[in-house]
């Protein structure tokens, strides 16, 4: 199923796979921003960069937004290793934000369920920076993108799953799905 959901979003996906190509050729930067457990996946594909692609730790970043206490209880050592080990929602804001140009390209990656507000705030402050900003946002059957977010992103892969997902223990297969499909995204 994550492959069809996938596969169904080409047209868009094209869309921003230019957009992020261009950046990079330009010698601009991707950030991939996502939201609890698609944070992770975003800190992940921009490290599997420097050794698939041989790229710099500054060309492709992930950032983890919201709270990551519970995962990194040795945050300050990690950071203290140098800038390639920040990635938090503080990082992003203090770090990136100021340096960010026109030939960057910023991927904001979240669901439904997430802040909604703070995702709207955080695409506010780097719209002032670059219009080169996408989204890959997640909901289930009935929950619909607000107008005012839906109205600051120039493409949105918007993936829909259904809810008979919720009928299994824990979501897992739901959780499965929005953690396949960045993944799949990053790979193409």
């Amino acid at each position: 199923r994550a492959h069809q959901v996938t596969y169904s979003q080409s047209p868009k996906i094209a869309t921003l796979m230019k957009s992020v190509s261009t950046s990079l050729e330009k010698k601009g930067h991707v950030y991939l921003v996502g939201w609890q457990t698609l944070g992770i996946i975003a800190i992940m594909d921009g490290v599997e960069c420097i050794h698939t692609f041989g790229a710099d730790f500054r060309d492709v970043r992930g950032f983890l937004i919201g709270d990551h206490s519970d995962m990194f209880n040795q945050k300050a050592e990690l950071t203290n290793q140098g800038p390639q080990f920040t990635f938090s929602q503080e990082d992003l804001l203090t770090s990136i934000l100021p340096s960010l140009t026109e030939i960057d390209t910023v991927v904001f990656i979240f669901t439904l369920d997430d802040n909604l507000m703070e995702v709207q705030t955080i695409v506010e402050q780097v719209k002032e920076k670059t219009s080169h900003i996408q989204a890959l946002a997640h909901s289930t059957m009935g929950q619909t993108l607000p107008i005012r977010l839906k109205k600051l992103f120039p493409s949105i892969i918007s993936i829909t799953w259904p809810l008979l997902f919720f009928e299994y223990e824990g979501n897992f297969i739901q959780r499965l799905g929005f953690s396949m499909l960045p993944r799949l995204f990053a790979n193409s």
